[in-house]
């Protein structure tokens, strides 16, 4: 199977791969998927003032799943969280060349990150509610 020179980039040398501390605020995070399937993706954003201040992730899986992971993260970093909910695995297809045998890695990782989100905002609410009291 042929890659394209910037999905390997991504592959060879992934960016922002880690996690953020448990006792680090505002993150949100998400893991989707499972070794049983041959993939998994663990996604977390850090948010300050509405906005994605950074994005970390760790994957197990092929190619393009690490590849898709990677420029996800340079991808939302520094965007508003609702444009950032505009990641779409369509996207990470065309900006990576992802081949169509492949298209499951783009699909998880949309996955992730929109679970991040969630997670986030999920947890803003809860926060928000519990100071009101």
């Amino acid at each position: 199977m042929i890659y394209s020179d910037f999905m390997l980039q991504h592959f060879f040398e992934p960016k922002n791969v880690g996690q953020f501390s448990d006792q680090e605020l505002n993150v949100g995070r998400s893991q989707v998927g499972s070794v049983h399937n041959g993939a998994v993706v663990i996604f977390e954003i850090k948010v300050i003032a509405d906005s994605i201040a950074a994005a970390k992730f760790k994957a197990y899986g092929n190619g393009p799943v690490i590849a898709a992971a990677s420029f996800a993260t340079e991808w939302v970093t520094a965007k508003k969280i609702q444009a950032a909910g505009l990641l779409t695995a369509q996207l990470l297809i065309q900006e990576l060349a992802i081949p169509q045998l492949k298209i499951s890695a783009a699909l998880l990782v949309e996955d992730a990150v929109k679970q991040a989100i969630a997670d986030y905002v999920h947890q803003s609410a809860l926060q928000f509610t519990l100071s009101s009291l």
